[in-house]
């Protein structure tokens, strides 16, 4: 069954469905599951993902992030503007390119594309902010809301 048509950069910036989402790109887009409230989709943090006005909020059961569009967010008070907060499980350093590795508790494993010079320690905690334009909303089907 064909899932999608389009461009490359079509189906990586604007995939149909979760299939898709996670199936285009290397690492695979993070996946986080959550409950819809008046403020947004609380996945565990501080701050909920705001849900575009244009979207049946009830609808809504995860969003995808890509892992080159989470912030890390550290130091005081810095959790208070994190959509969650976890530990660092692994810090891959890979030249150019590293990534960190976030057990997030319940909100799940989540991946972070970093290209900073900072270095993260196992067991550190941080917070993780999603670009509020790069998320992406799903059904409880797995197809994408827009």
């Amino acid at each position: 069954m064909i899932e999608q048509i389009g461009t490359p950069r079509d189906l990586y910036e604007q995939p149909s469905s979760v299939f898709v989402a996670q199936f285009i790109g290397s690492p695979k887009m993070n996946l986080v599951h959550g409950k819809s409230g008046t403020k947004g989709l609380d996945v565990g943090g501080a701050a909920a993902v705001a849900i575009p006005s244009g979207l049946d909020k009830s609808a809504v059961l995860s969003c995808g992030i890509r892992p080159e569009h989470i912030a890390v967010t550290t130091g005081t008070g810095s959790t208070a503007k994190a959509h969650c907060s976890g530990t660092v499980a692994l810090y891959e350093y890979l030249g150019s390119d590293s990534f960190i590795y976030v057990d997030c508790g319940d909100t799940g494993m989540l991946t972070v594309w970093v290209s900073d010079q900072t270095t993260y320690k196992t067991g550190q905690k941080i917070g993780l902010a999603f670009a509020k334009d790069w998320v992406h909303f799903f059904d409880e089907d797995g197809r994408a809301l827009r």
